[in-house]
């Protein structure tokens, strides 16, 4: 995944996002070596979830129930930096699926756009998917 600014955000469109989402949820369950063991569960569930949201079979706040769950899951492991930054990289990809659902609403509303609002969302999805990068990063430098 190429580097992203704020600046440059504006540019993308919802199927450059969605193909970003997309890798980022490969890259998420291929550390699911580095998932806790009692939190492994949770941990598919929520790769089961990120996959439906991709599909358009999940919707916004089953996204957000699973960033609170795997930021609870963190509070609940920060004692492994390992397993700490795998579930890091599901919150964050769950936390950038939410911002991308808030843009898709917003972007569906016709005549009601708000370009200052969805680049923002575009901000937050890029900067959530961008922080997955850098948490995988972590769990194989450990």
């Amino acid at each position: 995944m190429e580097s992203m600014t704020v600046r440059n955000c504006d540019e993308l469109t919802l199927d450059d996002l969605y193909k970003h989402f997309g890798a980022t949820i490969v890259k998420a369950e291929s550390l699911e070596w580095a998932w806790p063991k009692r939190g492994r569960p949770a941990c598919a569930k929520c790769i089961e979830v990120l996959r439906q949201f991709a599909q358009g079979a999940a919707t916004t706040d089953d996204v957000k129930l699973q960033f609170k769950t795997m930021t609870k899951l963190s509070d609940e492991v920060l004692l492994n930096d390992m397993e700490t930054n795998a579930v890091f990289c599901l919150a964050e990809t769950a936390h950038a699926a939410a911002h991308l659902g808030h843009l898709v609403v917003s972007m569906s509303k016709a005549g009601k756009a708000n370009r200052e609002y969805d680049s923002l969302q575009k901000a937050y999805v890029m900067f959530g998917l961008e922080g997955v990068e850098r948490f995988a990063d972590n769990v194989h430098r450990i």
